[in-house]
């Protein structure tokens, strides 16, 4: 109310800014308050408090994710960075993350997935290289969202260096790890990488083996495609 005033040259009156500083004042509460609901391990609590506002400030944003991560749920962290997306932009969920204290795993995993949500799988990248060079330890959801990332840019080279982190760090077979390379390696025009990955997996879902079956055929293999199909059927039954 205040700025808008401002531009049609009226003045705004004391009822104005008192108005404008008791909504101040409740989200500053409120943040306050979720951040205590996280402490007690109370999310759903926390989510109420939240969802009272339409359009919550960067403080709201941060006390929430912080929450989760505090209360070791990544997915849901990561899911209010998604919330933030549809809400705004990839510079809102940016600036959330630079407000933020303490970045962990958790938030730089929320980050790098929101930029290649968002397409901007350069910048999703850098912010991956920059996390590495800090010394935090990526995550599985960090290396599938680096991975996305590269699949998406045809990027092999960097797709490799993220698989020896992920062969180092013990998630080269990790089922979601292992489905995001194969997704590389295939979008990156190297099946023969993608096919020896996939038959050294422990464990296979239908999501890796959707992957080499449209991975080959996106490379013009058909008749791999038709092998892997039936190779699928006997293996489900």
């Amino acid at each position: 109310m205040i700025p808008e005033s401002r531009g049609n040259d009226v003045k705004p009156d004391n009822f104005t800014i008192l108005i404008a500083l008791k909504a101040c004042e409740v989200k500053g509460a409120s943040s306050l308050l979720i951040k205590l609901y996280s402490k007690c391990g109370e999310m759903s609590e926390a989510v109420k408090v939240f969802d009272e506002f339409p359009q919550p400030d960067v403080f709201l944003w941060t006390s929430m994710v912080t929450g989760y991560e505090q209360n070791g749920d990544p997915e849901e962290a990561l899911e209010f960075f998604s919330r933030i997306m549809m809400a705004g932009s990839v510079k809102t969920a940016a600036r959330l993350f630079m407000k933020m204290p303490e970045k962990d795993v958790v938030s730089w995993s929320s980050i790098i997935a929101c930029y290649v949500h968002s397409g901007d799988v350069t910048e999703a990248l850098n912010l991956f290289n920059d996390m590495i060079d800090m010394r935090i330890e990526p995550n599985s959801v960090t290396l599938v969202s680096a991975l996305q990332a590269c699949a998406l840019a045809g990027n092999l080279e960097e797709g490799k260096k993220i698989h020896d982190i992920a062969t180092r760090k013990c998630f080269e077979l990790d089922i979601k790890v292992a489905t995001a390379l194969i997704d590389m390696y295939m979008k990156c025009s190297a099946p023969e990488k993608a096919g020896v990955l996939f038959n050294r997996m422990p464990k296979k879902d239908v999501v890796s083996w959707a992957a080499l079956l449209s991975g080959y055929a996106h490379n013009g293999m058909a008749y791999k495609s038709i092998g892997v199909f039936g190779s699928m059927l006997s293996h489900e039954t």
